[in-house]
Parts: C-alpha cells; sequence; structure tokens
C-alpha cells in the first residue's frame, strides 16, 4: 500500500468515534474506529457493525479467544498479523484433530489484502502484529458472549478473564452488542 494510501486510513480514522482497548500493562493493544453499528456509548441496533481497526500488538492471554457475533469478517488494509485458530463443538470444547475444519492450532498470517471469515466456534489469538497494522472489520449480529479457550475449563467468560488478569471493562455489562 502507498504511503498516500496509509494517509487515507490515518486521515478517515481521525474523524470517527474512537475506543482504545488497553492491556494490563498499559500499552494500547486495538483502537476501535466506528464506521457503522453499535458503540459501548451508543447502543445502535443495526444489522451488522462495521469497525476500522488499528492493532498496536499481539494478544498478552496465552488463551484463544471467541467472538460474540453471527459471523465476522476481517479485511487486512495494511500490515498484517498472524494468529493462532482453533474450533469449538458445541458444548465450548477444542474439537479433536479429526473433527477440524482447519489445522488445530495453526498459524497463519494474513497480510494486506486478505480477509478471513469467522463462524461461530472459531477461536483465534493474535500471536503477532507488523507495524502499522489496519483492518476493516464488519460483523454480525450478537449471539452469544464472548469468551477464552482455557485447557482444563473450557470457554470461559470475558469477563471473568479479564478479572483474573486484573482488568476491568472499559463499559457496563449491559453493554449490548460489543465486543
Amino acid at each position: 500500500m502507498t504511503t498516500t494510501k496509509l494517509g487515507d486510513i490515518r486521515a478517515l480514522a481521525a474523524t470517527l468515534p474512537v475506543r482504545h482497548i488497553m492491556g494490563e500493562d498499559g500499552t494500547p493493544y486495538l483502537s476501535r474506529y466506528v464506521l457503522h453499528g453499535w458503540a459501548p456509548d451508543r447502543q445502535v441496533d443495526a444489522p451488522c457493525s462495521v469497525y476500522l481497526h488499528h492493532i498496536h500488538r499481539a494478544d498478552l492471554d496465552d488463551a484463544m479467544h471467541s467472538h460474540p457475533w453471527a459471523w465476522a469478517q476481517t479485511m487486512v488494509l495494511h500490515g498484517g498479523y498472524s494468529q493462532q485458530i482453533g474450533y469449538l463443538d458445541q458444548a465450548g470444547e477444542l474439537l479433536p484433530v479429526a473433527d477440524w475444519h482447519i489445522v488445530p492450532e495453526a498459524e497463519i498470517l494474513l497480510d494486506e489484502g486478505c480477509s478471513w471469515e469467522m463462524a461461530p466456534g472459531f477461536i483465534h489469538r493474535i500471536t503477532g502484529v507488523l507495524p502499522d497494522t489496519w483492518t476493516l472489520f464488519t460483523v454480525g449480529p450478537k449471539t452469544s458472549s464472548w469468551g477464552f479457550y482455557v485447557p482444563g475449563h473450557g470457554l470461559v467468560p470475558w469477563r471473568e478473564r479479564l478479572a483474573e488478569r486484573g482488568l476491568v471493562p472499559d463499559y457496563p455489562e449491559s453493554g449490548g452488542g460489543g465486543a
């Protein structure tokens, strides 16, 4: 991507509402710019939400996490990231190798121009991030809560896992359809 296009992404981001998601070490993890749909301070009933994500670094948690939407899709606009991926069964347990639709605990790189769909049951963990990584992230309606897959414990609700790590969510429990 040319410097001009990266400049255009940054210029667009500067005009949008943003939520900075921080890690327990005080460093920024993700900046979520709202193009359309739900945000913690804006309860919008929309069939989908569209975000511009600036991913600053890899996940600090060793556990892979799920997402709460019927579907989600990301497209890397600039930079890229690697992720560890997996798939859970209906009970929230990691599927045995024979049942996987994807390679268990595989790590894949998504770089500029790549897109990735996430269906219910998909779990992942961002393991590496290239400098200045920006993605377009589109999600469908919220159909569940989200959590972290912890071996031996299954899917642990996200608020519990964050509390274990000393983190406090920046929006109340009635926070609606967001992440």
